[in-house]
């Protein structure tokens, strides 16, 4: 099995990292550090050149050309943390499966960086190294930790807003003002992302390995949760594989080597006790067959429930002085008794028990494509909102800006000429806040997601209108029921109340509660 491993840390100043020492290390470069004024060598310093096989910058579209040159980057990004304890750059370090062929690992590394990574808006540094015996590719990514603006300036990476009590009120300090909470920008440093990048890259070796014809797959699972009756092996690291390939004594090599033998008499005895437990579930699954056989004997299918209560609907039918009135009804309930036994008979619905289970279903179904549908329905709305609002900040930003530089009387008075523009520079602005957490608005974007969430509304509409005529049918199946039983439990209540076994109160007071006056019966017919 191809190895899932993806090592995630920070670059930091507290720890004494430096985004350009990184850079350089995972470049085997020599690159001059601006922020401590020195050159950070790694070019014949602690590391092959040879064991470099792939560089690359990845940038996003709006940043600028010369980030290319990974001096200028990291130097940037240094330059930007003035504080002496910032997080500078997260490094990620992923292993590639020796299964795929060495000329597709750039690709495969490219595009998982593009899609996890350079799409959110991120810069990314990457490095493909590449060590044997034993082989060890691997791949060292530098992520930056800030967004950056259309302009090609680095945007803050959190900002303060008030904190609330849970109720929408805000929370106050001592001096009677809204206390404020840090909130990130571009939600990068999310802690459910690791688990995000690490599902994404098992999913994009399993597809490199599926494309050269491979067999192998990645699993994030330990072997426990798989099911998989083996010991897992240990990650050597750096020193451990610098010691076989130099051919001296590695105790976690040699503990690797146990470890195999030791799975492969593991493997011998999980095939013949998979033989023992396939026998013994083939056994079982005869004698469910067996008991189910003898509870669908003992309990008369729900057939019988719907020629009961065609029966009860005769019987109430007995006193109307129209003969003709009766026939006419006779016939149309025994369609749809014909009918309703044939929906059961497809669908295999043989009890009231698997009606009730599978109208819960289609019920549950049902209810979540219509919060589904709000939900779209809602977004859909808010969209043009944006697009407007953001087209009403952009109009009016620059009166909005000569309201806050210049002498106090000179903003003040422009402020009043203007204080239609400001107001409704200011309800945009709130709305955008609102509706968007931004006031940076992609106009392309927000018309691409509208178009998908349209087409994914005409897919749930389809899937409503399909599912409607067959939970009408069930609906109508379970109210013809609920006619002749009244008990939730209707398995239990058929054997003990058969309607041949109805005392006359009984069969009296059924007939009394489902019996309607002849008035209305004529409006139906």
């Amino acid at each position: 099995m191809a190895c899932p491993h993806l090592n995630i840390s920070m670059v930091k100043r507290s720890a004494g990292d430096s985004a350009v020492a990184a850079a350089a290390y995972q470049s085997r470069s020599d690159i001059f550090n601006e922020y401590r004024q020195q050159t950070e060598r790694y070019a014949r310093k602690r590391a092959k050149e040879d064991d470099v096989v792939h560089l690359e910058v990845m940038l996003p579209a709006h940043a600028p050309k010369a980030y290319e040159d990974r001096s200028v980057l990291w130097n940037s990004v240094e330059q930007a943390e003035d504080q002496r304890n910032a997080q500078l750059a997260r490094r990620i370090i992923l292993t590639l499966p020796n299964e795929v062929p060495r000329d597709e690992w750039a690709e495969m590394v490219r595009q998982y960086c593009q899609e996890q990574f350079v799409s959110k808006g991120m810069c990314a540094d990457v490095a493909i190294h590449y060590t044997e015996p034993p082989p060890n590719p691997h791949a060292h990514i530098l992520l930056t930790l800030r967004s950056i603006d259309e302009h090609g300036k680095w945007c803050p990476k959190f900002r303060k807003v008030p904190c609330d009590d849970g109720h929408g009120r805000p929370i106050l300090d001592e001096n009677g003002k809204p206390k404020m909470r840090p909130v990130s920008t571009n939600g990068w440093n999310d802690k459910g992302n690791a688990e995000l990048w690490r599902t994404a890259w098992a999913e994009k070796q399993n597809e490199f390995l599926e494309r050269c014809g491979s067999r192998t797959r990645v699993d994030l699972r330990s072997y426990e949760r798989q099911g998989v009756l083996q010991v897992p092996t240990v990650h050597l690291g750096k020193d451990a594989n610098a010691l076989v390939r130099k051919g001296e004594y590695s105790y976690l090599h040699h503990l690797n080597q146990d470890i195999k033998e030791t799975n492969g008499h593991l493997a011998t005895l999980q095939k013949a006790a998979k033989a023992v437990i396939d026998w013994f579930t083939g056994w079982m699954e005869r004698r469910e067959d067996m008991m189910e056989q003898e509870e669908i004997r003992r309990h008369p299918p729900i057939v019988g429930d719907l020629y009961s209560w065609w029966l009860l609907r005769r019987e109430q039918r007995s006193d109307w002085s129209s003969e003709r009135a009766q026939a006419k009804c006779g016939v149309k309930d025994w369609d749809t008794v014909h009918e309703l036994i044939d929906y059961c008979q497809d669908h295999g619905i043989h009890t009231a028990e698997s009606l009730t289970s599978e109208l819960e279903r289609m019920e549950e179904d049902a209810a979540l494509i219509r919060n589904r549908l709000t939900q779209i329905d809602r977004r859909l709305r808010d969209i043009p909102e944006i697009i407007r609002a953001a087209d009403t900040v952009k109009r009016l930003q620059s009166i909005k800006d000569k309201t806050r530089y210049g002498f106090k009387a000179q903003t003040q008075s422009f402020a009043a000429a203007h204080a239609d523009e400001l107001a409704e520079y200011n309800r945009a602005y709130r709305t955008l806040m609102k509706l968007n957490g931004d006031s940076h608005v992609d106009a392309d974007a927000l018309s691409r997601e509208a178009d998908e969430l349209n087409r994914i509304k005409a897919r749930f509409m389809e899937m409503q209108e399909d599912a409607k005529p067959r939970l009408a049918m069930m609906r109508k199946v379970r109210k013809c029921v609920q006619a002749v039983w009244t008990d939730a439990d209707l398995d239990d209540k058929r054997t003990k109340h058969a309607p041949s076994a109805r005392t006359n109160q009984e069969q009296e007071s059924i007939e009394n509660r489902n019996k309607p006056k002849h008035k209305e019966w004529d409006m139906a017919i």
